[in-house]
């Protein structure tokens, strides 16, 4: 389990529990780690919806919530104030619902990975397509027909 008590390491800037076994959710309380830069849960079992609280990190450049299994629920709109992020790796979930339209203030943005979720009959906005530093965007664009529009992507996948 992820501790809620996580809020009172204060000075943190990387939070690195990948390749663990936390079969818990992520606590809100991460929201409240102002100088957050990096954080990586990636390959746990992690459960429930995203906390909205994560869009309150003003200093994050990587979030890396891949291969986790269990997490679903749509991208919080707040996840649109990340102004920073480069990275945002969310495949291999249970995602659903939309891309914020907030996703187009992600000026740094250079890595969107969203494939093998539970997305159905969504658009990757031509917002995210035209922003300057992207160079990655992977989704399940690919099958007949796709469950991702992408005119962008550089991977698809059935």
């Amino acid at each position: 389990t992820i501790p809620h008590t996580l809020d009172s390491l204060e000075s943190l800037e990387i939070l690195q529990l990948a390749d663990n076994e936390f079969f818990s959710m992520i606590p809100s309380e991460i929201g409240n780690l102002e100088k957050l830069e990096i954080i990586n849960l990636d390959n746990n079992p992690l459960k429930g919806n995203l906390p909205s609280s994560l869009g309150e990190l003003a200093y994050l450049r990587e979030l890396i919530l891949s291969r986790n299994g269990h997490l679903e629920g749509s991208i919080p709109d707040s996840f649109g104030k990340l102004y920073f992020l480069e990275k945002l790796h969310l495949q291999g979930n249970k995602l659903t619902g939309q891309i914020p339209d907030g996703f187009s203030n992600l000026k740094w943005l250079n890595e969107l990975k969203i494939e093998e979720n539970s997305f159905e009959n969504i658009t990757i906005p031509p917002s995210i397509c035209d922003l300057e530093d992207i160079n990655v965007i992977s989704s399940d664009c690919a099958g007949n027909p796709p469950r991702v529009l992408c005119s962008c992507c550089s991977s698809c996948f059935p």
